[in-house]
């Protein structure tokens, strides 16, 4: 039915058509009433700004490949004159010109025929190797402090109750190494509060429910993907009622890794299953395995594995735990 049209064609249909139902593909069908999963977006796509360099014409979907690097001056006779330049923007000078003449600065003026003493080397530096964990996509002045390594906090856990409350536990952090990851965020699996680590020291949570299993995950802030989570820490603050903390954290080593990496059991015993979760939730690695408390296996991910980020959950006699795992 077209509630814009006036005189009937003799199209009407009255049975399901199957065809691509998103008015956002290249193959969009605006009388499909079934999705065939038959869209696609490539035949269309394109730059759709006809002010770029490369607009298209024919493009009815942009994907962000306009580029506007035509533009400049295009006088011959300007000091800022740039043969590459199509289009002319209105840029050209025709004078001396000051500014930062080091190719190697943050602020180096590519125009510029006088050095005004105002090169600097900050606001453009970090690292720049892809495959640091620090790595800063913003910066093109590597400035040494890449990583590539995490070196974990050394934290230990103790939960306590405080003297005349049983309303619930609570948990106290002892920090005796920040390793090289601070600042670092800290969560819990009870709430949604987070604090920053930036010290050695202790830190004290809660008050968590009793007989609750509190999970705290530390992350690093500036390195992606240096994690480490707690044991899953219990206590009962209720009359005589103790409940003992949770068995060690079992450990997965390197990480990041290219697939291959090994899993310390910690306190795990018995059946344990290992799987492994791609961000939309589906299974890409499932092993069953007995093992022993502190043992060491070697996990090998089958297949094409691609780069990025997976959720890795680890079960035995009840006792669970999770970890981010990236794979580049």
């Amino acid at each position: 039915y077209d509630p814009t049209a006036t005189i009937d064609d003799g199209s009407c249909v009255y049975d399901d058509i199957e065809g691509c139902t998103d008015p956002t593909a290249c193959n969009y069908d605006q009388f499909a009433t079934i999705d065939d999963g038959s869209c696609e977006y490539e035949s269309c796509a394109g730059c759709t700004d006809d002010d770029a360099c490369n607009y298209d014409d024919d493009a009815t979907l942009d994907d962000g490949s306009c580029d506007y690097s035509c533009y400049g001056c295009t006088d011959p006779d300007a000091t800022n004159y740039d043969s590459t330049a199509t289009i002319d923007d209105g840029s050209c000078v025709y004078g001396e010109i000051f500014g930062c003449t080091d190719p190697t600065a943050c602020n180096y003026d590519q125009f510029a025929t006088i050095d005004n003493g105002t090169c600097e080397y900050e606001t453009c530096a970090g690292c720049t190797d892809s495959t640091a964990l620090n790595y800063d996509s913003e910066a093109t002045l590597d400035d040494g402090s890449c990583i590539f390594d995490c070196v974990f906090p050394m934290i230990e856990y103790t939960t306590f109750c405080e003297d005349g409350d049983e309303s619930g536990f609570y948990v106290e952090m002892d920090i005796n190494d920040l390793g090289n990851g601070a600042p670092y965020l800290v969560a819990k699996n009870e709430n949604d509060d987070e604090i920053q680590l930036t010290f050695n020291g202790i830190i004290e949570l809660g008050p968590f429910t009793n007989e609750s299993q509190v999970l705290i995950t530390v992350s690093s802030i500036p390195l992606e993907g240096c994690v480490i989570t707690s044991p899953l820490l219990q206590d009962n603050c209720v009359g005589d009622g103790i409940v003992e903390n949770a068995f060690a954290p079992a450990v997965i080593y390197p990480n990041p890794n290219s697939g291959t990496f090994f899993f310390e059991t910690g306190d795990h015993i018995g059946r344990l299953t290992f799987d492994v979760y791609d961000l939309t939730g589906k299974l890409v690695y499932a092993e069953e395995m007995n093992v022993t408390a502190g043992e060491r296996r070697q996990i090998v991910l089958q297949g094409d594995v691609a780069f990025g980020t997976y959720l890795v959950r680890v079960n035995s006699d009840g006792k669970s735990e999770q970890f981010r795992l990236i794979i580049r």
